[in-house]
């Protein structure tokens, strides 16, 4: 029998009814579901990058992982869901990591789902920048972005910062679980503005359930009403600063609330493109990054994709990584529709891998989607909760 966890294809048949997959079949001696395997106390087990070089995308920022999994359940986000319970390394050990580096960098990059629900979060950056570290987080979430920490940012050397309200009205925040007023998230760019940040980056979505035209015009007005937050301390400043909107269409994930949910289609996402566009245009400092279609489609067809996206890959490899051939050639193959929900009563191609989730869970929080109701996190001492099956 195989280690627990490892997952050994060749153990598996996999079975296709009328051309759709129609599950695993384990062989003799193999179990039916792979268990997840997961450290659940992360003190005994440090988790650091150790190696500096300029042949690297981080050159010189060593990467500290202060916490694991998330206790936020964003609904498009694998990581409140196949990556939990929400788990984190001590301060001491966090601030000894630094401290192991100091002689090769002075920059230090914090690696986490939501850096800032480490229960230190705050003075572990403090006390990283008293000690004259450029610290890094891969991203915080509006509601922890308070002056205090914004100021320390900045300080440590920050120039650029980045909101995610990744829905543009209140409606579709609430269809993703993102639980951010307008209010909140004009205060976060308040705080980035007052603080001299001269560059910001926003991330929104596009193309996700129960989305419509008046929830893209909304996302028009809310940059709008950020870029208005910097404009007084730009002018202040006699600098002019720049907004970046990185806009991308939801590609439904395994193991998430929208794992049913096709990918919309793309004439409907680039008219909702062109009408954000068009009113982004007029205003200055503001530039609007999307991705291609064929990008998106790619990654919708692996993301989703059961054994025979592996014969994609090959494709794509054989052809010089030509995917507007591959691609088109594997969908009609294969009689793939990626736009077409997938039905949650049959097998997905990811069923076989147990994470810990219960799949009446994930339907209940589809179901909330649809009702664009936000859901708490997890506690923060996980005890007594038991919603999602993990804890």
């Amino acid at each position: 029998a195989p280690l627990p966890g490892l997952y050994l294809p060749a153990g598996y048949e996999a079975r296709f009814r009328e051309g759709r997959f129609a599950g695993l079949e384990p062989r003799p001696g193999f179990p039916e579901r792979v268990e997840r395997q997961w450290v659940h106390d992360l003190a005994p087990h440090p988790t650091h990058s150790r190696f500096l070089t300029p042949e690297t995308v981080f050159r010189d920022m060593p990467l500290l992982e202060p916490s694991r999994g998330c206790p936020h359940p964003c609904r498009f986000c694998t990581a409140g869901y196949a990556d939990n319970p929400p788990r984190h390394h001590p301060l001491a050990r966090l601030l000894g990591e630094a401290e192991a580096a100091r002689p090769h960098t002075r920059r230090v990059g914090l690696v986490a789902p939501s850096p800032g629900d480490h229960p230190a979060f705050g003075d572990l950056v403090a006390r990283l920048v008293a000690q004259g570290f450029e610290v890094s987080p891969s991203s915080i979430r509006i509601d922890h972005l308070t002056p205090e920490v914004v100021e320390l940012l900045v300080r440590s050397g920050n120039r650029s910062l980045t909101l995610a309200p990744e829905g543009g009205s209140d409606h579709l925040r609430g269809v993703i679980s993102k639980g951010f007023t307008e209010a909140q998230i004009l205060a976060a760019a308040e705080a980035l503005a007052a603080a001299g940040l001269h560059r910001v980056k926003l991330y929104l979505m596009v193309g996700l359930p129960e989305e419509t035209e008046a929830d893209v015009a909304a996302a028009g007005e809310l940059v709008a009403a950020v870029r208005d937050r910097f404009l007084p301390h730009w002018r202040r400043a006699g600098r002019a600063g720049s907004i970046t909107v990185s806009l991308n269409q939801l590609v439904p994930k395994p193991h998430t609330p929208f794992q049913w949910e096709g990918l919309a289609p793309f004439e409907t996402v680039a008219a909702r493109i062109a009408a954000l566009r068009a009113r982004l245009e007029p205003l200055g400092n503001v530039r609007l990054d999307t991705d291609p279609p064929l990008t998106v489609a790619v990654e919708a067809a692996l993301s989703r994709g059961d054994r025979r996206a592996a014969d994609l890959l090959l494709a794509a490899a054989r052809d010089r990584g030509r995917w507007r051939r591959a691609l088109p050639a594997w969908l009609a193959a294969t009689g793939t529709d990626l736009h077409a929900p997938l039905d949650p009563k049959a097998p997905l191609p990811w069923s076989h891998v147990a994470t810990g989730l219960i799949t009446p869970y994930l339907a209940r929080e589809a179901h909330r989607a649809r009702l664009a109701k936000v859901s708490r996190p997890c506690p923060p001492d996980l005890v007594g909760c038991h919603k999602c099956g993990i804890c």
